[in-house]
């Protein structure tokens, strides 16, 4: 079976994540604080996926996904 390249859209997911958050007890410039540091920290962990994901794109097999795994999961540990 073909896999199909993925790319997300780091915009629309970030803002996702941030109108599906709630921050409660915290005043208008904390929430709007961890509002932009929700977005932004969505969106460059997007951005360093789908660069991830283009650059191993055409060398991924099977083999690869466990590859990939760790990649994101360092991403995730940033």
């Amino acid at each position: 079976m073909k896999r199909k390249q993925m790319k997300i859209d780091p915009k629309e997911f970030a803002l996702a994540a941030v109108s599906g958050a709630q921050f409660e007890g915290l005043d208008d410039v904390q929430v709007t604080k961890k509002s932009l540091q929700k977005y932004l920290s969505t969106y460059l962990l997007l951005e360093d996926f789908n660069d991830l994901e283009a650059k191993h794109f055409k060398l991924f097999n099977q083999d690869d996904r466990k590859l990939l795994a760790k990649a994101l999961q360092n991403i995730m540990m940033r």
